[in-house]
């Protein structure tokens, strides 16, 4: 099935990427995974093709971080907002499980969603396609980048630069360094003359481009 990402989340993702020129996307993402197709998730086309959920990255080198992005969307309530996931914490914009409108309440699914923020929005057509802008100015002020050294990657390793590096190997990129991930590092290191111990060091990673 043909699908598109939603003309709300489109306005949402290019006022980050303006915000936020140098931040990772690593943990971006639209259009659902073999999990999500298998069951309900806003990550999934609707009948007319629209995908009404979007990740974002949880990115503190740059500032856009987790904590500021769900803070801001919360305090800005917008109408377009069914609602957010972060953290092991889950908001809606409508009462749901025994908590009120926009309070966070625990979140247990699959993923803790630590490595990113969900965003779903309406499935009134009228307000998943509203292109207007979001309201990202608001008390909630970004955090000052911070300086990340790159760490060397090893097997048990989680986080957005293992989801990188498996992006960058063109393998599951789950942020789960496993022993697929060592075997394709040490796949990779064998066929380019590295030192093949599946230790993804300053050297892979730069024959990588990472």
């Amino acid at each position: 099935m043909n699908w598109r990402e939603c003309e709300s989340l489109k306005t949402l993702i290019k006022q980050l990427n303006a915000k936020f020129p140098t931040r990772s996307k690593v943990s971006d993402g639209t259009i659902g995974d073999a999990r999500h197709k298998a069951e309900k998730s806003d990550h999934n086309p609707n009948a007319a093709g629209a995908v009404r959920a979007l990740d974002v990255t949880h990115d503190p080198a740059s500032g856009c971080t987790g904590d500021w992005l769900s803070e801001v969307l919360v305090e800005a309530k917008d109408h377009r907002v069914t609602y957010l996931i972060w953290n092991h914490r889950m908001i809606s914009s409508y009462p749901a499980h025994g908590y009120p409108a926009w309070v966070w309440r625990p979140y247990t699914g699959f993923s803790p969603h630590t490595e990113h923020v969900h965003i779903s929005v309406s499935a009134d057509s009228k307000l998943y396609d509203d292109a207007g802008s979001w309201n990202l100015d608001g008390s909630a002020t970004p955090p000052t980048p911070v300086a990340i050294t790159p760490r060397d990657l090893k097997l048990g390793d989680k986080g957005n630069d293992v989801m990188a590096l498996q992006k960058a190997l063109g393998i599951i990129a789950d942020g789960d360094f496993g022993p697929d991930t060592a075997k394709a590092v040490k796949g990779f290191q064998h066929a380019n003359g590295l030192r093949v111990d599946g230790v993804a060091g300053s050297n892979t990673r730069a024959a990588l481009g990472i």
